[in-house]
């Protein structure tokens, strides 16, 4: 079996790389939770150009990255369950891959979606719901949502995913007991 995993804010925390990037660029502190939507223009009511500066002082150094709270434990349960494990990402930084060899999880392939088509997978877990519809062509079996600050108010009126709080219950969907 095959499974896509998004990279940020699925598998590593991006909100707190974000909070973080605003509070040192804009002198704002924020949290997480005040992530109420996935444009960071409507958040925090700057240009695209501003926010790509956010972006790139967030995501600029890799040993900032951390994981989403049960992704380590979840990628290692995957893998020994014998899944084919990739990454799918949309940013546009080269850093993925180097996180990737910071956790000894080389063999784990990386699918940039603005270079490379995205392949055919059981599972699909993200965190960006209109990048989940964008992605079900490809999904055989489910794709899962996983809940955060910026995807809670989606209704999911299209039944296209299963929506889960956390790793443990990603995990816990695919029949696999997380400890």
């Amino acid at each position: 079996m095959k499974i896509a995993i998004d990279f940020d804010g699925t598998l590593i925390d991006s909100g707190e790389l974000i909070c973080r990037a605003t509070q040192k660029l804009w002198g704002r502190e924020i949290r997480p939770e005040f992530l109420f939507c996935h444009g960071l223009v409507e958040v925090l009511g700057i240009s695209q150009e501003q926010v790509n500066q956010v972006l790139k002082e967030a995501f600029c150094n890799v040993y900032s990255y951390k994981f989403v709270p049960g992704a380590n434990l979840g990628l290692f349960l995957l893998d020994q369950m014998g899944l084919e494990i990739i990454i799918d990402t949309k940013r546009p930084f080269n850093g993925v891959k180097k996180w990737l060899e910071l956790y000894n999880l080389e063999k784990i392939r990386v699918i940039y979606l603005n270079n490379e088509p995205m392949e055919r997978v059981d599972y699909l877990i993200d965190d960006y719901p209109s990048k989940i519809v964008e992605l079900l062509p490809f999904v055989s079996k489910q794709a899962f949502l996983l809940t955060q600050p910026w995807n809670r108010g989606c209704m999911n009126i299209g039944k296209n995913f299963i929506k889960v709080n956390s790793w443990k219950d990603f995990l816990k969907e695919l029949g696999i007991k997380y400890e």
